[in-house]
């Protein structure tokens, strides 16, 4: 089975561990929205920011599920964010130089 298979039958499985769905939500870029099993369980408490940025890491106590899917996905978009910019300054300067190799000829 390819990816698409696997998202498609993922998609309407009615339960998904959190952690499953976490981890098909940001590997394929797809709303957890679109997961029938998270629409199934809407009514499941959700972090507020202020909940998510009041947990340290610390030896004496474990995040909770719903910290760590909220932690997960924030850094995931974090990095999507910073590769977009970064895929853009390359290809800025990559036309840049081209376009001077270009010009010297």
């Amino acid at each position: 089975y390819g990816m698409d298979r696997i998202l498609h039958e993922a998609k309407n499985f009615r339960t998904l561990d959190p952690k499953a769905l976490a981890y098909l939500s940001v590997i394929t870029h797809t709303p957890k929205t679109e997961f029938r099993c998270y629409n199934n369980n809407i009514k499941k408490k959700t972090m507020t920011p202020e909940e998510l940025n009041s947990y340290r890491f610390t030896s004496y106590d474990d995040p909770t599920d719903e910290m760590l899917e909220a932690i997960m996905h924030e850094a995931a978009e974090e990095v999507r964010h910073n590769n977009a910019i970064i895929k853009e300054n390359f290809e800025r300067n990559l036309t840049e130089v081209i376009n001077s190799a270009f010009a010297a000829q």
